[in-house]
């Protein structure tokens, strides 16, 4: 019995051991299962997150993409209608105008300009149109137009997309191409035709000093068919097509020996910081181009994007270039004319003038004007009486704020001579325009005499033409056109790059590069029969006028300029030496190729600028200049940013 029991009361502890041991593992088991459960929960929580997070973040791809279609469909509806917005008010009732879109409908206090013509209140209802026309896509998209100028057909549109509740909004420039998008835009890069400098004229007939343009239509001049010889004019590239029967390009001398052609080439001084394009052939000699280059020239086409030797298809033959990026045909993109709005608004908005015209800009929003031949009945109060414009003090006024200062011929001016100081004056450095001692009352007599700048004796500086000489350091918007001849006489600023903006708008545009000339008299037959002869002794004019910026040796224009029948060109550019850097910060636009330089066919500069041009944004994302748009140009979003949707929108 002891035996038993002693057995049984082992075999009763070793039961007990194991039962402690069943329960600790039992506890290990829990904790563990716990902690595999937290640990597999925080796995579902963290998936559903970044499942929830997914879904938003595709959402909000899907949102913007939407807001693109929004933009690209306004787009589509101006390239095939140019008047979609302008007759806005009088479609109302059609569907395909503005106001009928499916995405435009929303109250008045969403920021849409149109809002109230459109007849909508504030109490409206969001509209949106389905993205690919159907709910399966899920996708809308919201349009408001925030700002339009009319002048330039230029639309600032912020278009929001929706996927499910996420919305996004984009802001959008949307207007016609025009050329201040490029840094640099010619149509014919032949040399200017009207410059007296590249092709004298002739001693006879109504063209310049007297004479007549010698210059063939090959050439891009006018020849003896007159203004129809520019109906010969062709491009270079478009010589070489098979079948061209147009001759080769030469001019008459005044000889009438055939020379060629003299056209311009950009040299390895001289550097492009921007988008380029000609509509001809580009001469280039290891010039740098540091940006977008386009032309026309069909070799273009043959250039690949891999191959950088291939790209000097892109210049003339024989040429080099240095490129940024892999240049590019595109078709011929036909210059526009004056500022189209500045010519049909005329003196129905901005500053209006007649005859010979001085601006200088004084900073501050104000400038000094000269114009001594714009009459009482069409001078504007804010813009300076006559007394105060024929003054030798000028008119201090402020810039206009529309933003247009435009200056048109003076009927009832004779078209003879400007005198000395007749256009105005005096700038800082105490110049009046024009220089030199010519009066209005000199008669030819014996011994007689006088000095005036050889440019002034042109035909087409007379008193009655609408010739514009501007400087100075402008604080504001503004579009400067002149039906005529613009001349910068030193530095053109602007005060702040971020919000101030020029543009120069003219037939032609020249840098100021004063040579003065003596004129004699020659007496035929007596003392009754004295003529003025032609000048023949130069006298330069000793310095530079001021320069603004402080820099010498340096001329900066800070502008986007457009001439539009002739060229941006340097006056006398044979004459003064060496006269530093032309710094250009906007953009140029120009029928023919302007010459601000003379060299040795070593290469060597003899006279005028070495040339730095570099592209101002402002010109692609700031309002609108007054520029008309590329007659065969299409509609382009000139910029284009993210925005914060409007509350009504996001609700």
């Amino acid at each position: 019995m002891r035996r038993f029991f002693r057995k049984r009361k082992i075999l009763g502890a070793r039961s007990s051991r194991e039962g402690k041991e069943a329960g600790l593992t039992m506890v290990a088991v829990l904790v563990a299962f716990t902690i595999a459960m937290v640990a597999m929960l925080g796995s579902l929580v963290y998936l559903t997150a970044s499942t929830k997070y997914s879904r938003v973040e595709q959402d909000s791809d899907r949102a913007l993409a939407a807001a693109e279609s929004g933009l690209n469909d306004l787009l589509a509806r101006l390239r095939l209608d140019p008047g979609y917005l302008e007759d806005m008010v009088a479609k109302a009732g059609d569907a395909a105008s503005y106001c009928r879109h499916p995405a435009t409908g929303g109250p008045t206090g969403d920021k849409d300009l149109f809002a109230k013509d459109c007849g909508w209140d504030a109490n409206a209802d969001i509209e949106w149109d389905k993205v690919g026309g159907s709910d399966s896509v899920g996708q809308y998209y919201h349009l408001a137009v925030t700002a339009y100028w009319p002048a330039s057909r230029t639309v600032e549109v912020m278009a929001t997309g929706k996927s499910q509740k996420v919305v996004r909004s984009l802001k959008a420039s949307i207007a016609p191409e025009t050329t201040p998008l490029w840094l640099y835009f010619s149509n014919y890069e032949l040399s200017d035709p009207t410059d007296p400098i590249t092709y004298p004229p002739g001693p006879t007939g109504d063209g310049y000093y007297g004479g007549s343009q010698l210059t063939s239509g090959a050439c891009g001049g006018y020849g003896a068919g007159g203004a129809a010889a520019r109906e010969d004019l062709t491009y270079a590239w478009k010589l070489k097509e098979p079948g061209n029967k147009k001759p080769a390009r030469v001019y008459s001398s005044l000889t009438a020996v055939g020379l060629p052609c003299k056209e311009p080439t950009f040299e390895g001084w001289d550097s492009l910081n921007g988008p380029v394009h000609s509509n001809d052939t580009i001469r280039a000699n290891k010039s740098e181009f540091l940006g977008e280059f386009s032309t026309a020239d069909p070799a273009c086409q043959a250039a690949t994007s891999t191959n950088e030797l291939s790209w000097q298809k892109c210049v003339a033959a024989g040429g080099s270039a240095k490129f940024s990026q892999a240049p590019k045909h595109s078709p011929v993109k036909d210059m526009p004319s004056i500022a189209s709005a500045a010519a049909e608004s005329g003196k129905g908005t901005g500053c209006f003038y007649q005859g010979p015209t001085r601006v200088i800009f004084e900073g501050g929003g104000k400038m000094r004007v000269w114009s001594k031949q714009t009459e009482a009945a069409n001078a504007r109060a804010a813009c300076g009486d006559p007394g105060a414009l024929a003054s030798d003090g000028g008119a201090l006024v402020d810039v206009p704020a529309d933003g247009l200062i435009f200056v048109a011929e003076a009927p009832k001016a004779g078209h003879t001579q400007i005198p000395a100081g007749g256009i105005g004056g005096p700038n800082k450095d105490g110049y009046r325009l024009p220089l030199g001692n010519y009066s209005a009352g000199m008669k030819p007599l014996p011994g007689a005499k006088y000095t005036a700048e050889r440019v002034m004796m042109r035909q087409d500086q007379f008193a009655d033409l609408a010739n514009l000489y501007v400087e100075g350091e402008l604080s504001g918007r503004v579009t400067l056109a002149a039906q005529g001849t613009i001349v910068v006489t030193g530095d053109l600023l602007t005060a702040d790059d971020s919000q101030d903006l020029m543009g120069l708008s003219a037939s032609t545009i020249e840098i100021y590069n004063p040579v003065t000339e003596d004129v004699a008299v020659s007496c035929l037959g007596g003392a009754s029969n004295c003529m003025w002869t032609t000048p023949s002794n130069a006298v330069h004019q000793a310095g530079k006028l001021k320069d603004y910026d402080g820099r010498p040796e340096v001329l900066t224009i800070e502008a986007a300029l457009h001439a539009s029948d002739a060229s941006f060109r340097l006056q006398n550019w044979k004459d003064g030496g060496k006269l530093g850097l032309l710094e250009v910060k906007g953009s140029i636009a120009q029928m023919f190729r302007g010459v601000v330089a003379w060299e040795e066919d070593s290469g060597a500069l003899i006279s005028g600028f070495e040339k730095s041009y570099s592209y101002n944004e402002q010109l692609r994302e700031g309002s609108p200049l007054l520029f008309g748009p590329i007659e065969n140009g299409t509609w382009v979003i000139r910029w284009l940013e993210k925005v914060t949707p409007a509350d009504r929108l996001k609700g």
